[in-house]
């Protein structure tokens, strides 16, 4: 084969080699991988046998266990495996990792010999697989979406101490911990507010609340309100001698009454403006545990397996869906079956 044509070649045999190099232990980077990559279209049409012989004679005279492209390989195509079956269940189709195996790289004697002949010149200096600096430097990586990095909508109010949010109209800017409120929205040029206070509930209905224990006069349209299934009740104030109106809501939630109050700078302006007042105080309710949970992303953590651990009980234990289940699997190099051996080290993903 022609020098240029070699070099040519190993640009995907050193792109397989650079992947063990720095994914050795088939980790969550190397099980996602990209079915292409930017110079799939350049190498096409060049023996992708060549290629890979060529990347496994650098990784010995590197000094690596050429034995680890192998490893590489089939972790690749289990993983094209897996989206095939995931995508036919869709009913679209998945392109291919590495079009030249109709079978697995393990069972491919083409590939098996080309990795044994790369033995013959490998490195007097050996490197060994980095498994344990690999396990230190990605014990705690993120796995999948990072929902800690989402920015949190500007309009929105959550207090994680009492779990309750609350949703201001779209462009409101808040305020927090301001004199007795725990937060006020407005405007940018402040031509109403949406106030929220927190108060001691008492045995009462929400409305007797508002009028026994408040003082409140009666209000105008006054209606129970139930945001996320909890007792409320909320009524207009009318101003007097000209003032504006004022949209006042009172929810409980637990043992808190929280006071939501509604304020115009111009009377004639309050219809319209209220009728934001009352979508916001819809958007009112509790921040469950799910929530907080689902806030937080999962990561990456290690186990040594121990007589009891299979992928089974694996994913029973950490809650795991199917889908997870295979996903646990892959990143392993157990995908579609096998367990692993007592001392094993394991990659789990976990909140």
């Amino acid at each position: 084969m022609p020098e240029s044509a070699r070099r040519r070649s190993a640009i995907q045999g050193l792109f397989h080699a650079l992947a063990i190099g720095l994914f050795p232990m088939g980790g969550p980077a190397a099980a996602q991988v990209p079915a292409t990559d930017p110079i799939s279209d350049y190498i096409h049409a060049i023996d992708l046998i060549e290629a890979d012989k060529a990347g496994a004679e650098y990784m010995a005279k590197l000094g690596y266990d050429s034995q680890q492209m192998l490893e590489m390989l089939s972790i690749m195509k289990d993983y094209e495996s897996l989206m095939k079956r995931r995508a036919k269940s869709r009913g679209t189709s998945k392109q291919t990792y590495h079009g030249i195996f109709s079978t697995h790289p393990r069972n491919d004697s083409r590939l098996r010999t080309v990795v044994s002949k790369a033995k013959d010149l490998k490195s007097a200096i050996g490197r060994d697989k980095g498994a344990a600096t690999y396990r230190e430097f990605t014990e705690g990586l993120i796995w999948g979406e990072n929902f800690v990095a989402k920015q949190a909508q500007s309009e929105r109010y959550s207090n994680m101490q009492l779990r309750v949010r609350l949703d201001f109209p779209d462009r409101w800017q808040q305020t927090i911990n301001i004199d007795s409120y725990l937060a006020m929205g407005q405007p940018e040029n402040k031509s109403a507010s949406l106030s929220l206070q927190i108060m001691p509930r008492t045995a009462q209905g929400p409305e007797e609340y508002l009028y026994n224990h408040l003082g409140v006069s009666q209000l105008q349209n006054g209606q129970v309100i139930n945001p996320a299934g909890l007792k409320g009740f909320t009524g207009i104030l009318s101003g007097d001698s000209g003032k504006t109106h004022t949209r006042i809501a009172v929810i409980y939630y637990k043992m808190n009454a929280y006071l939501l109050m509604g304020e115009v700078e111009d009377r004639s302006e309050f219809s319209n403006l209220d009728k934001l007042s009352v979508i916001s105080i819809q958007t009112f309710r509790p921040i469950s545990n799910r929530e907080i949970a689902g806030q937080r992303p999962k990561r990456v953590h290690y186990i040594q397996a121990d007589k009891t651990t299979t992928f089974e009980s694996l994913a029973k234990k950490l809650k795991l869906s199917t889908e997870d289940r295979d996903n646990l699997r892959l990143i392993n190099g157990f995908y579609p079956a096998g367990e692993p051996k007592v001392g094993q080290w394991i990659k789990i993903f976990k909140q």
